[in-house]
């Protein structure tokens, strides 16, 4: 328990860390997300913090070295760089959901969850 503490903590810092520089980098380079109709937001606002969000994971991760969490950490990854080329270049919404569902789709695929998981004897 107190690894997962830990692990959480280091995870919380790194991106807390990194935020304030993305946001000044992102600012510098003109990497805003303007309002427009489907916004929730009403000024012009940084992107790139799901880098921050992603690499804090990964400090997370790295501190715990849980068994088997590794294709969730790839997919995960993988939706982290499509949202990075979708903040970068304005990814069409349709490519930005196609390449998701392929993500999704092959994590799934390759490591399916268990659909039941029941002890045997435990329905009488």
């Amino acid at each position: 328990m107190t690894e997962a503490v830990v692990a959480a903590g280091a995870a919380f810092l790194v991106a807390g860390a990194l935020v304030p520089l993305l946001v000044k980098f992102a600012v510098g380079r003109n990497l805003l997300d303007v309002p427009n109709f489907r916004s929730s937001h009403e000024a012009p606002t940084p992107r790139l913090g799901g880098v921050a969000i992603m690499l804090g994971a990964w400090a997370g991760v790295a501190l715990l070295r849980p068994e088997g969490t590794w294709p969730l950490l790839l997919a995960a990854t993988l939706v982290g760089v499509v949202g990075l080329a979708d903040d970068v270049s304005n990814l069409h919404f349709g490519a930005k959901m196609a390449a998701q569902t392929a993500v999704a789709a092959a994590l799934v695929l390759v490591f399916p969850p268990p659909l039941v998981s029941v002890a045997p004897g435990s329905l009488g």
